[in-house]
């Protein structure tokens, strides 16, 4: 059978991991490779993940990667740009993304959003998923959770980290760390993301999670609510990026629940911090849990650590064990989502699929 030829979206955090799984996969062939950075143009996609070089250089023209045909992008940018999406649908290229995108009948962002995307889907007959850990997986994994109940009552998530090790300054300063509280509510509002921030990062694909979970239950939707609570630092927090002063903003709790009847029904809740020096101490277990209320009730929780193949030997590279769970969902899509049927499409309307075995 040939394999799946593929454009990589963009070498950023999650990009160079999505790079590396692409170029691992038995099933998919690397065509393309796009970066932002013009300093990047001309270099060999296996170097720019710490690779041998594999005969595939970078670019920065766009045109000249559709012309390609691929058959899938794997689109990773931390700002997800949806003319360029739709470009790629039209165009006949099927996509998986880790940029939002999670498109749920009746989501949030409004019902003329999703009939944009699944229009160009529908007139290039490709599809799009929406991905990656969280959203993604997790919420994935609190639907296949409840196939053993009699019944459900509720569902609930939460992603607890220490985000001192994520490097992304632009990205916390959209998001007001760094700020004294009153500081940080005038520049975000009640969006909890500066005006202009792109939608990847606005916190809306959480509310889509919880949408999807509640679409494939079969619950009836008619609310949802964001709420929102910081954390100061106690003392000077260093960070790989820059150092928060005492008294600004060090941690954010956002929860984004779902109700049906006035009721929550799914809920969604990140809880992060840069390090423990931070006021209030949030009481949450590290990683990821899963709670399912019902007849029976299931709870789940599960963490990420080093494999016995990891190299990371450095406690500053310890995100990129995050960065790899959050590109492979979208990688290891790929089959999957080329052989889908047009459109916009979620979890629960592909087939289970996995990574591939190296043994």
């Amino acid at each position: 059978m040939s394999r799946f030829r593929v454009v990589q979206w963009s070498t950023g955090n999650v990009g160079r991991q999505a790079l590396a799984a692409i170029l691992d996969h038995p099933d998919l062939e690397l065509v393309g490779l796009f970066a932002f950075d013009r300093g990047k143009a001309g270099q060999d996609a296996g170097e720019l993940c710490g690779r041998d070089p594999v005969g595939v250089t970078a670019t920065n023209d766009v045109d000249a990667l559709i012309a390609l045909a691929p058959d899938c992008v794997v689109y990773t940018p931390a700002y997800g740009d949806d003319e360029t999406v739709v470009r790629f649908l039209e165009a006949g290229i099927n996509v998986v993304t880790t940029s939002g995108y999670i498109s749920v009948p009746n989501g949030p962002r409004g019902a003329d959003f999703y009939a944009k995307i699944e229009a160009a889907a529908r007139r290039g007959h490709a599809s799009l998923l929406g991905t990656g850990l969280n959203p993604g997986f997790v919420h994935m994994l609190a639907m296949i959770m409840t196939i053993p109940m009699r019944e459900v009552r509720s569902v609930s998530w939460e992603e607890c980290a220490n985000v001192g090790f994520y490097n992304a300054p632009e990205m916390w300063k959209m998001l007001g760390f760094g700020l004294h509280p009153e500081e940080r509510a005038k520049l975000v509002g009640s969006e909890g993301a500066a005006p202009g921030t792109p939608h990847s990062l606005d916190g809306i694909p959480y509310l889509e999670s919880c949408y999807a979970v509640a679409h494939a239950l079969g619950i009836q939707v008619d609310g949802h609510e964001r709420i929102e609570e910081v954390a100061v630092a106690t003392e000077p927090v260093k960070t790989l990026w820059t150092t928060y002063a005492k008294g600004t903003v060090a941690g954010l709790r956002t929860t984004y629940v779902v109700k049906s009847r006035g009721k929550a029904v799914v809920t969604s809740r990140l809880t992060w911090s840069m390090g423990d020096a931070v006021e209030p101490k949030w009481k949450a277990r590290h990683g990821y849990s899963i709670d399912v209320d019902g007849d029976p009730a299931m709870t789940l929780h599960f963490g990420i650590r080093p494999g016995s193949a990891s190299n990371i030997q450095d406690i500053r590279r310890v995100m990129d064990l995050g960065m790899i769970a959050t590109a492979c969902p979208a990688v290891n899509a790929v089959p999957a989502v080329c052989r889908a049927a047009p459109g916009i499409l979620n979890y629960s309307d592909l087939p289970i699929h996995a990574a591939g075995f190296c043994g």
